[in-house]
């Protein structure tokens, strides 16, 4: 009776042990799967952020500025005179 008693403990316990196994294998198998998910968002992303990138620059080149100064929306702007610029001299510290 003994025998049969700790036969069972030692199969529930094995049995324990391969269930958390197995257990952490599939968690890993599922993280596993989500990386090349991950990575292609990440890639998209970055294709993304050079659109736009690439968008900022080619609206802030000097020449699309040219232009759109000459829109009437910026008329009323004008490049400061001598006199109404004001200098602040750097101080050392």
């Amino acid at each position: 009776m003994k025998d049969v008693f700790r036969f069972f403990i030692v199969m529930g316990t094995l049995s324990l042990f391969i269930f958390l196994y197995i257990r952490e294998q599939n968690e890993i198998l599922l993280l596993r799967r989500t990386i090349p998910l991950l990575e292609k968002n990440i890639r998209e992303l970055e294709e993304d952020n050079l659109a736009l990138e690439y968008e900022i620059d080619k609206d802030r080149s000097p020449e699309n500025l040219l232009k759109k100064a000459r829109l009437p929306a910026y008329g009323h702007l004008r490049f400061p005179e001598k006199n109404e610029v004001i200098s602040i001299p750097q101080s050392k510290l």
